[in-house]
């Protein structure tokens, strides 16, 4: 199954899609997004960064769009950074959550436009990685040592950076016990680099994001195109008319994509997009 006509939308991933390894977006894959947007097709871009962290890299692409931060739970519009919509966590869960992640440390997200912090870490046993995070990222943060102290912040997503052999079986405890409450996913995090469990609630999710862009623009499902590498691009691969996968994504990812790319990603996802650009208009 190939695509065949141009799509109107185009929902991107940043992290290991349009930002390669070394943090930028190559120069090649920044000419095929104007090419693409030259073509008149829509762009978004739908992150697991924080604005702090993805505002950066989407000033260095240039272009104005519609942003999805935290991996669907903030809404923008960019470069004016003008909130469009907030998916905040069941208030009703945090503490479960936290029964659940014990004995680590564990990061809660906030709206930082409204809160003032990125988030706030629930003290408990640091793992390396936790520790790492915190050296890199923690000065825009909060510390509380009980669950009681997070009565009344907003919580966009809980994060638990760690190694495998913890992030994994915390994943799959809390999906038994809280089964369809909530998204529960183990994510890479390229800049450490390590994995990280990521809780969010029921509908705060990339898919969910890229159909209130899609409805904002008068742009019709089939119409879409996501292109990602990671599990939390899943659920809009789902939701878009058409999904590629980029080459290094895992299989529970490419099983999701109608076409996953091979090669070298940056240079494959600049010659796909200037292709998807040239494609003729749909009917």
């Amino acid at each position: 199954m190939a695509l065949l006509y141009r799509p109107r939308l185009i929902a991107l991933d940043l992290d290991g899609t349009v930002i390669d390894e070394h943090n930028s977006v190559p120069p090649e894959t920044r000419a095929a997004l104007y090419a693409c947007r030259d073509a008149g097709i829509e762009l978004t871009f739908l992150t697991g960064r924080r604005p702090r962290t993805a505002g950066p890299l989407l000033e260095s692409i240039g272009l104005p769009a519609y942003v999805a931060t935290n991996s669907g739970c903030l809404l923008w519009e960019y470069p004016a950074w003008r909130q469009l919509a907030r998916r905040m966590f069941p208030a009703e869960l945090v503490p479960e959550l936290a029964r659940l992640t014990e004995p680590y440390t564990v990061n809660f997200y906030l709206d930082s436009s409204q809160a003032g912090v990125e988030f706030v870490q629930l003290k408990r046993q640091s793992t390396p990685e936790t520790e790492l995070h915190m050296a890199r990222y923690g000065g825009n943060t909060r510390a509380v040592r009980s669950v009681a102290q997070l009565e009344g912040y907003e919580v966009t997503q809980l994060a638990l950076p760690a190694s495998p052999e913890i992030v994994l079986p915390l994943r799959d405890r809390v999906r038994a016990e809280l089964n369809g409450r909530v998204l529960a996913l183990a994510v890479r995090w390229p800049l450490l680099p390590t994995l990280a469990l990521e809780v969010f609630g029921p509908q705060s999710h990339k898919g969910a994001a890229l159909k209130y862009f899609a409805e904002l623009l008068g742009v019709p499902q089939a119409a879409c195109l996501a292109v990602g590498d990671d599990v939390n691009d899943v659920a809009m691969f789902h939701w878009a008319g058409y999904a590629v996968a980029m080459p290094h994504a895992q299989e529970e990812v490419r099983a999701a994509a109608d076409e996953a790319l091979k090669g070298n990603g940056a240079r494959m996802l600049a010659a796909y997009l200037q292709h998807v650009a040239a494609l003729p208009p749909a009917g």
